[in-house]
């Protein structure tokens, strides 16, 4: 009686380790794109609020960023002759 061959389980095992590490690359890979757009959010945001809580009143129109408009409605502010609105929120997890 013959034993049973080793290289089918070898090759199995060698299929799993290359396609762990091609899916740890592809997270890794997503992980730190993930990283970037937020990163980039969160500046397109500061921007935004220091535009808003920058601008200024003139007569019946207001001057954003050099400027000029009626209203200005932006990632999270809004601003107008009479009011500046700036939503800066916080999402806390404990």
């Amino acid at each position: 009686m013959r034993g049973i061959s080793t290289f089918p389980v070898i090759l199995a095992l060698l299929a799993l380790a290359i396609a762990g590490f091609f899916f740890l690359i592809q997270w890794t890979w997503a992980q730190g794109k993930g990283a970037e757009k937020a990163s980039m959010f969160a500046q397109k945001l500061a921007e935004e609020k220091y535009k808003c809580l920058t601008a200024v009143a003139q007569g019946g129109a207001v001057v954003v960023g050099g400027k000029q408009y009626k209203n200005y409605t932006g990632l999270g502010c809004y601003v107008d002759p009479n009011v500046v609105i700036v939503f800066d929120v916080y999402n806390e997890t404990r």
